[in-house]
């Protein structure tokens, strides 16, 4: 639903990421492969901030319960990481990492995404781009894991009983945010910054 100066947005945040996290249910709903084409305009800004060619993908699923023939496997130039747990089967963990993927054990019951952070951390990735879903934003959110918010306000009416961008566990107190800069064009784009405590 988004217009093309959000598409291009969407491209340039890519390319300033170390490491793209996203939720299993987004990539399986969005089918998620390749970032490279992505990115491909971006190669001298990627080189001038010395990031590798391509963003990492990195995927929170509690289940491990991801498709290793899906376009995240077959058509990704760097191999995934799946960020998962220890109660995840061991049979899914074992299949995800014979198709390439990185698989990292960051917590016991669920994913915890401060241990899934750290892990992306240890590994050099300091530019997180959180692509969503909404629950994996609630728990960025309760882990006190947001730095920015960028949103697009496009001009298009639709009804349903959709959840809101975050939902889940509730950040508490409620984080305050700033507005850093507005893009104003056939989509409004804001960027906001957390707000000092």
């Amino acid at each position: 639903m988004s217009g093309p100066a959000d598409k291009r947005l969407f491209r340039l945040l890519r390319a300033l990421a170390d490491v793209i996290l996203v939720g299993a249910g987004t990539v399986r709903t969005e089918g998620y492969g390749d970032t490279h084409h992505d990115v491909s305009n971006h190669a001298a800004l990627r080189a001038e901030q010395r990031l590798s060619p391509v963003p990492q993908l990195a995927v929170v699923t509690r289940s491990a319960d991801l498709d290793p023939a899906s376009p995240l496997f077959a058509e990704n130039v760097v191999a995934p990481i799946v960020l998962t747990c220890r109660s995840a089967p061991a049979t899914r963990r074992a299949v995800l990492a014979d198709a390439g993927a990185d698989v990292v054990l960051a917590g016991e019951r669920d994913v915890s995404l401060i241990c899934a952070l750290g892990a992306l951390a240890r590994r050099g990735f300091q530019r997180v781009l959180c692509e969503g879903g909404p629950q994996l934003l609630a728990g960025m959110l309760a882990a006190d894991a947001v730095d920015e918010l960028c949103l697009t306000l496009a001009p298009i009416l639709a009804g349903g009983n959709g959840p809101r961008i975050a939902y889940g566990v509730a950040a508490q107190p409620p984080m305050s945010m700033r507005l850093e800069s507005v893009v104003r064009g056939e989509d409004l784009l804001l960027r906001y910054r957390r707000a000092p405590a």
